[in-house]
């Protein structure tokens, strides 16, 4: 089948494209920059499509067959499955390509898809790239309340400063309303790294556990073992049979 992309014709065959399409179902789920060589090729394919034809009707037909193939799909942040779907989520943006999913993923034929004016990011354990937008000082970051967010991170205002954003507008995934604006980094109250002070905490929890045990096992020796071992040598001597611990038992000393 015929296919006229934007610049030029396109010999796109309707059932290897769909074939294609079902490959990339089987790793929906994965992480873009985690697919294997043979799959990675097949997603750039599809892309590579996509952006031939889109602005020509043929991009609603290829979109509306992606649909089909990938309903009922759960949509992950990062995976290929957000990535080709994550337009599909409703956005209360103005701009569509400011919400968090569709920030970064294939224009949904109904809408009229407009880039965001900030860069987005999403804010978990670490800060991730969504959009980065040019010549832009400010940005969006899009955090879960229901995880107990409490502040954005001195290493997230490192990544911020490095990138020259001076503006932040922090939103709730769930509800896009916003939870706080950052105008001044100066003041900000930012929190220490928590993955790094997890770690260490946990880390001193190892060494004073092994310690505890060191120290207890030590002391039951002290108090038992001597005691035990000439129990044991005493009855060795009566029945003949030299104890492991006794110098009897030396090779050299038979």
């Amino acid at each position: 089948m015929n296919i006229k992309g934007n610049n030029e014709y396109e010999n796109i065959d309707i059932k290897e494209f769909e074939l294609s399409l079902q490959k990339l179902l089987r790793v929906a789920s994965v992480e873009i920059d985690k697919l294997d060589a043979a799959d990675k090729e097949t997603f750039d394919h599809v892309i590579k499509v996509f952006k031939t034809v889109y602005g020509c009707s043929a991009y609603a037909h290829l979109y509306k067959m992606m649909l089909d193939v990938f309903k009922g799909v759960a949509i992950k942040r990062g995976t290929v499955s957000s990535y080709l779907l994550g337009c599909q989520i409703k956005t209360k943006q103005e701009r569509v390509g400011c919400g968090e999913f569709c920030s970064h993923a294939l224009p949904a034929p109904e809408h009229k898809w407009e880039a965001c004016e900030y860069s987005v990011f999403a804010y978990g354990k670490t800060l991730s790239l969504l959009y980065k937008a040019h010549k832009s000082t400010g940005c969006l970051i899009y955090v879960s309340r229901k995880s107990g967010y409490v502040g954005l991170s001195v290493a997230c205002r490192d990544v911020l400063v490095n990138m020259h954003i001076s503006t932040v507008v922090v939103l709730d995934s769930d509800t896009e309303e916003t939870i706080e604006s950052i105008t001044d980094f100066s003041t900000y109250n930012w929190q220490e790294n928590t993955n790094e002070s997890d770690s260490t905490w946990l880390a001193w929890v190892l060494v004073i556990g092994v310690i505890i045990v060191i120290l207890v096992l030590l002391a039951f020796y002290i108090v038992s073992g001597p005691r035990d071992v000439h129990q044991r040598n005493q009855r060795n001597m009566r029945s003949g049979v030299a104890s492991p611990l006794s110098p009897l038992s030396w090779p050299w000393t038979q």
